[in-house]
């Protein structure tokens, strides 16, 4: 039998109950420490998680979810016995794309004809899928082995007349379908069955809610023995018929399989819980913004606003009114009912300012002012605004220099230095190159309903690689032979093909300045595209922001913003 999820309980202290006999199989399998370590170092202080881990040589997407995600809406927590604990999912990447695969086959089949009786019956998983509209399409035998629910009794039947008929609460379909990820819970079912669901939403070629794919481990005696001095059956239950709703926090993504990454990681944890200001450091493409809300989501302030600007991909005039807001009428064009900054905005919460070391100088002294006094004066404003917002900026540049040589503000450099944090370089932490290649593979899989894969020798080629770009470069290289390959394997010389051989080697090694290489004779327009593409994909990367790279172009910083656009590059 194929298995494509494993689900746990995960204790305070880091020991696991496994919910079923195919996850308890599963830990006898593998280097129990090793996962246990992965667990450890990912651990978010009740904040949600999903990243990929390599285990035996197979990918899995790893989901962590805190017990305290699950909540009713009369209770500030539940199980408080449990406080610290969460729910670990794993799923088989290869499996699960095999079954989305199908799944978006059966899209483009008539009234979801493609979805047959045999379906998924070599899983040992409980597979249950709905359309959007909330109509079950089908179920497999270990689905109504899990719930009791008989699959005559189920198929053409909505949702909600099984939830109405106490078969299983709660309705999760609808939450996956609004927040458009995936999402995972504790399930009840008739006759005091209990599974751990994790659902995934699937969309047609146009980009629509097609159907949602439901995978279910059971909650079995064993297991349910286990932690019954913790949580016991009567205390599901009672949590489960209350008006749950989903705690829908920051998502996390993030690949630590590597000593550096793990050490920032832990570091990022820890200064969760002070209200300090955060510097985050490290070349363009390697993740701060994902750090950034880490430490938003880990904190005490996880519940407020989180807001985020780029502060080198908007105009010198715009940047005050976005951060500090404006009176109405304070500018040409301006709105006549003023608007709220983000300072106002996230005056509980947080605000990520990346790329501070553009900001104007005339910016950084009012910057300085939220810093020292709390408040804040809106564009054309004569009364202060007071505000609580803890401010977590992050940069490429070398600030401190910026500080010696007047190009950036000593004293806010001071201020905004109180925890500093460098990212590393990809080409620094090898050991994540392989799961990043897995992890983009297969959510790029899920994109574009398909069901590539990457041959050993080409993920070799590419953890050798130096990576100049970092992550950035690695998730648009995915993406690239994702939609340009047409065999379902991916292998060096999709590669060579298709990225170039140039690109392929040492890219810190400078090409020519001047000089365009075109081989055979491709139409004008797209070999017009094509180069400007390049130009800005390649200045993104030297210049590490809009506004440099529009200079290293000779263009205007609009220009750079619309081509980002036009062409889908990400920045």
């Amino acid at each position: 039998m194929k298995h494509l999820q494993y689900s746990f309980f995960v204790d305070s202290v880091g020991n696991l109950v496994a919910c079923d006999k195919a996850s308890e199989e599963f830990l006898d399998s593998i280097d129990l420490a090793d996962f246990q370590a992965h667990l450890q170092s990912l651990e978010l202080n009740n904040a949600n998680l999903a990243t990929t881990i390599l285990l035996n040589h197979t990918s899995y997407t790893l989901r962590l979810v805190p017990v305290s995600a699950v909540r009713s809406a009369a209770q500030a927590r539940i199980l408080d016995k449990w406080n610290g604990a969460y729910i670990a999912v794993l799923q088989d990447q290869v499996s699960l794309s095999s079954v989305l695969y199908s799944l978006n086959k059966s899209a483009g089949a008539q009234n979801g004809s493609g979805v047959t009786e045999d379906m998924f019956e070599d899983y040992d998983t409980g597979i249950y899928v709905t359309r959007a509209d909330g109509v079950s399409m089908f179920i497999n035998s270990r689905y109504e082995q899990i719930t009791g629910i008989r699959r005559e009794e189920a198929v053409g039947q909505t949702i909600f007349t099984l939830h109405s008929q106490g078969m299983y609460m709660p309705l999760v379909t609808p939450v996956i379908l609004r927040i458009n990820k995936e999402y995972t819970v504790l399930q009840a079912f008739a006759g005091g069955r209990y599974g751990i669901i994790s659902g995934t939403p699937i969309y047609d070629a146009s980009g629509k809610p097609y159907c949602v794919l439901i995978c279910v481990n059971q909650i079995e005696e064993k297991a349910m023995n286990t932690i019954n001095g913790t949580l016991n059956p009567e205390t599901i239950r009672k949590v489960q018929r209350a008006d749950l709703q989903y705690v829908q926090e920051s998502p996390v993504d993030i690949i630590a399989e590597s000593t550096a990454v793990r050490q920032v990681l832990q570091d990022s944890i820890r200064v969760a819980s002070y209200d300090v200001p955060v510097l985050l450091l490290g070349e363009s493409g390697t993740g701060k913004e994902i750090f950034a809300s880490i430490i938003h989501s880990s904190g005490a302030r996880r519940f407020e606003p989180y807001v985020t600007l780029n502060c080198s991909a908007i105009s010198t005039n715009l940047l005050e009114a976005e951060l500090f807001g404006y009176e109405p009428g304070a500018f040409t064009g301006a709105s006549a009912k003023g608007k709220q900054g983000f300072f106002e905005v996230a005056t509980k919460g947080t605000i990520f300012l990346d790329e501070i070391g553009d900001m104007p100088l005339e910016s950084q002294a009012k910057l300085l002012r939220v810093l020292q006094n709390g408040e804040f004066y809106k564009v054309g404003g004569i009364e202060p605004i007071k505000t609580n917002a803890r401010i977590i900026a992050a940069t490429n540049r070398n600030l401190k220099e910026m500080a010696e040589n007047g190009t950036f503000r000593r004293d806010l450099y001071y201020r905004l230095n109180v925890i500093p944090i460098t990212m590393p370089a990809l080409r620094d932490r090898k050991e994540d190159i392989a799961p990043l290649l897995l992890h983009f593979l297969y959510v790029f899989n899920q994109t574009y309903g398909t069901n590539k894969r990457f041959s050993a020798d080409l993920i070799q080629l590419l953890i050798d690689y130096e990576w100049p770009g970092n992550v950035r470069e690695l998730k648009n290289l995915v993406k690239r032979l994702i939609i340009m390959c047409v065999d379902d394997e991916i292998t060096p010389d999709h590669f060579y093909r298709i990225w170039s051989q140039e690109l392929a080697q040492d890219r810190r090694e400078e090409a020519p300045e001047e000089g365009v290489v075109v081989n055979g004779l491709p139409p004008l327009t797209r070999a017009i595209a094509e180069v400007e593409r390049t130009l800005v994909e390649r200045a993104l990367e030297k210049g590490g922001s809009t506004r440099r790279a529009a200079e290293l172009l000779g263009v205007s910083q609009s220009t750079i913003m619309r081509k980002i656009k036009e062409f889908g590059i990400s920045e």
